[in-house]
């Protein structure tokens, strides 16, 4: 079976949001003249429903963290920071190898020494010691005689290294984000903001986010300059934006001014990683997560994490240069090894499932890179659209990542299996796994069981959200420029704050080409709106071209955005659904 062709068969829904009333439009308006109402429309669907709440939403900002509740354990964590600081104790910061783990590492570092602290930084080897904090980290700790550890973006499941690291007389901090196990690790200070009796619970924040609160914290305790805590943000966002949490709340701020400062002022190690890739561009959210996120992970994946931490604390462009050029040859690397691996990845899928009916995708081999196997496995979430894990085996040990489906709590579910793993942690659309490779067959026929359990049997089905369907008419006209105004500033885009959709019917294309080996470019005008049309960007729809060329009319869901090019701004769509109106929509 082809996958490709099983993929094309899995047409999304089309999820088309309501309309609100024209009584609702009207008292929206009046509360905040000026309003278009399709970015009315949007916010009252989103929730944001009252002047107060569109107003925080539309003008994003860091929070008042003078009037912010204190996050669990941050008292004993500043408290025990300071003495160490103070004594001049060796403090050891320890992060994941991942964008999250390295940014935190980079940016706990960086304020630590500047702040006058005695430092060293520490990521584990993906190869050597896994996911977490090893024994070798422990023991290194210990024979640099550090007495302090702060664990970025990992911790929360290291009950027992953590007991190891306080038997050689090492406190240590926990920050972290992922979800806690029922026994929490007996460590100094626990700050992560999913425990439930934490003040800020509920707050979606990545591991860099709850560094960045800890590094607020230290400098309002030790009377240091704004600067000193702004200067954490560019890389806070970055980490944000490339874990893939909520863009709502404190992360919108974050993000916000982060970007801000990514733009006008980046840090060294970002610049000459950007101006390596050749990239020149305004950033956004988008570009965060699939320019500098995979670089910074490729480190991690094909050779060590901390040669992106040491690229992220570079004190100025020339002696970060060298660490940008491999950090782009590493990601050349990987995208080779990315097709490689998840087009094998597809073949066992299908020779194991061919009809792809069943519940999830556990797939295996010992062949398989370690560093790509979660690129894999949300590969193979695209193609058969279904929780799936994918394993490299070695030694007789199975390291697995597994990858979510929109709507579905795959921590939930591994959870179910925890007896068959050796080590396991994550969040509800994302995990890592490790299980002796005896227990293969075991965790697969489980962990099936537990999605159909939790799905009722009914597959997942992918879904296109529409914020709204409008006529080209309804938003280009004589209030264009401040309806563009207001959707922009509904920005910036992610997980819970997606960019708009918008969905017309009835549209004919003009000038239809084909350009890269599968997209389509072309100008889409509908018989509501006139003469106008617009030119569109299509990627991936190079199959449709003889269909549009032919005048035959079509829906297209649609984001309204422009394109720069030779130093000119245009206004262009990017099409993200295409259908002849023959289709059911």
């Amino acid at each position: 079976m082809d996958t490709q062709d099983t993929l094309q068969k899995t047409i999304p829904e089309l999820r088309i949001a309501p309309r609100p009333s024209a009584e609702i439009l009207q008292m929206l308006t009046e509360k905040i003249p000026g309003l278009h109402p399709l970015p009315a429309a949007i916010l009252w669907n989103r929730g944001y429903r009252d002047f107060a709440s569109i107003k925080a939403f539309m003008q994003p900002a860091l929070p008042d963290f003078s009037r912010m509740p204190a996050m669990k354990g941050m008292r004993a964590a500043v408290a025990r920071i300071t003495a160490a600081r103070a004594a001049g104790e060796k403090i050891l910061v320890y992060g994941d190898y991942d964008v999250d783990g390295t940014c935190a590492t980079a940016v706990m570092y960086s304020f630590l020494k500047k702040a006058g602290a005695s430092v060293e930084s520490y990521n584990p080897d993906r190869y050597l010691e896994g996911y977490g904090i090893s024994r070798a980290g422990i023991e290194f700790a210990e024979k640099a005689g550090h007495t302090l550890l702060i664990t970025l973006d990992c911790g929360i499941a290291a009950t027992n290294r953590i007991a190891e690291a306080r038997a050689a007389g090492i406190d240590v901090i926990v920050c972290d984000h992922h979800t806690p196990g029922e026994v929490l690790p007996r460590a100094l200070a626990v700050l992560n903001p999913k425990q439930k009796d934490c003040p800020l619970y509920g707050e979606e924040l990545c591991g860099c986010g709850v560094a960045f609160l800890l590094i607020r914290a230290l400098c309002e305790a030790w009377s240091l300059p704004e600067k000193m805590w702004r200067e954490a943000l560019p890389l806070t966002a970055v980490a944000t934006c490339c874990d893939i949490v909520d863009l709502t709340g404190m992360n919108r701020g974050i993000v916000k001014a982060g970007l801000t400062s990514l733009n006008e002022n980046p840090p060294p190690g970002i610049a000459a990683m950007l101006q390596k890739a050749g990239y020149s561009g305004t950033l956004s959210v988008a570009d965060v997560v699939f320019k500098i996120g995979p670089r910074i992970n490729a480190a991690g994946r094909l050779a060590h994490a901390r040669e992106a931490v040491q690229l992220l604390i570079s004190p100025d462009t020339a002696s970060a240069a060298p660490f940008a050029e491999r950090l782009e040859a590493l990601n050349r690397e990987r995208r080779i090894l990315d097709k490689e691996v998840t087009a094998e990845a597809a073949d066992v899928m299908t020779n194991y499932d061919p009809q792809l009916t069943k519940s999830a995708t556990v797939v295996k081999s010992d062949n398989w890179h370690k560093g790509v196997i979660g690129i894999t496995a949300s590969r193979l979430t695209e193609i058969c659209y279904r929780p799936a894990v994918v394993f490299t085996e070695a030694d007789g040990a199975l390291t697995g990542s597994a990858r979510s489906v929109e709507g579905f709590d795959i921590y939930a579910a591994l959870k179910d299996c925890e007896d068959l793993f050796s080590r396991f942690g994550g969040h509800k659309a994302a995990a890592g796994v490790s299980l002796p490779s005896e227990n293969f067959e075991a965790f697969r026929a489980r962990f099936e069981q537990a999605v159909e359990a939790r799905t009722k049997g009914i597959a997942p089905r992918p879904a296109i959200d529409i914020d709204a369907e409008a006529d080209f008419s309804e938003w280009y006209d004589g209030r264009f420029k401040q309806f563009f105004n207001q959707l922009n500033r509904l920005k910036p885009y992610g997980p819970k704050n997606r960019e708009p959709l918008f969905l017309t019917r009835e549209c004919r294309a003009e000038d239809v080409r084909i350009v890269g080996t599968d997209h389509l470019r072309f100008k889409a005008r509908s018989d509501g709106a006139g003469r106008a049309s617009f030119p569109v960007i299509a990627f991936g729809y190079g199959h449709l071209f003889d269909t549009l060329s032919s005048g035959a009319a079509f829906s297209m869901a649609y984001t309204i955005g422009t394109n720069e090019w030779n130093g000119r701004t245009s206004l262009q769509l990017e099409a993200k659904d295409i259908r002849p109106e023959k289709a059911e929509v």
